[in-house]
């Protein structure tokens, strides 16, 4: 559903690029003759006009989600990038998959494997639709994983996810020890509960890091 919102100066938001699982928190810096400026420090490189983006917001009745495209880059002590203010913008219903940049416990395995360890990464970001796991794991594209979703003490989330994105971490790879990669997943089999459990701890976070000035 589409519908009317203006962003405001100091704003924060999450922004994603096309094409890019991972997200970034970045706050408005400015608003210009129908131009979005966001402070670009921190964004991934490549950034050029032309290019579509998403960004996530919320107030305090709802998420949204605005599609739009990169107009303009500019270099200097404070990089910004603009985009442009007339995109569509989407009120998100609360089952939207929103991700929140939060580091939970993760168990995973590759699925089907009863007999395999358990191995323990952490999240770098999550939603009610997967997640950016980072993980010493050797599985590829297309695999399935297992999980155990921690959020909280006693909170723990089971599913199972599809890897649809995989990067290496930079840095040197020790002999017969298999790397720490980031992983995209994305849901494929989580009880509608369980998703719930995930939205309403997404919801709490956003919270309490809006009442520490942290989002």
């Amino acid at each position: 559903m589409s519908t009317r919102y203006s962003l405001r100066v100091n704003q924060s938001v999450l922004y994603r690029a096309a094409g890019h699982y991972s997200s970034h928190r970045t706050v408005v810096q400015a608003m210009d003759e129908g131009v979005i400026w966001l402070a670009a420090a921190g964004l991934e490189e490549g950034l050029r006009p032309g290019r579509r983006v998403s960004l996530e917001f919320r107030d305090d009745r709802a998420m949204y989600r605005m599609v739009s495209e990169i107009v303009a880059v500019k270099d200097g002590p404070v990089p910004l990038l603009g985009i442009a203010a007339d995109g569509e913008v989407e009120r998100l219903q609360r089952r939207e998959y929103y991700r929140l940049p939060v580091s939970v416990p993760v168990e995973a395995r590759p699925e089907g494997e009863e007999e395999a360890q358990w191995m323990t990464g952490h999240t770098l970001d999550l939603s009610a639709g997967g997640m950016l796991l980072s993980i010493r794991l050797d599985v590829q594209e297309g695999d399935r994983l297992e999980l155990r979703v921690y959020l909280g003490q006693e909170e723990m989330v089971p599913a199972v996810a599809e890897v649809v994105r995989r990067e290496s971490l930079a840095g040197p790879e020790l002999p017969r020890r298999v790397p720490r990669r980031r992983f995209g997943l994305k849901f494929v089999e989580i009880d509608m509960r369980d998703r719930d459990r995930i939205v309403r701890f997404i919801f709490r976070e956003q919270g309490r890091l809006r009442r520490t000035g942290l989002l």
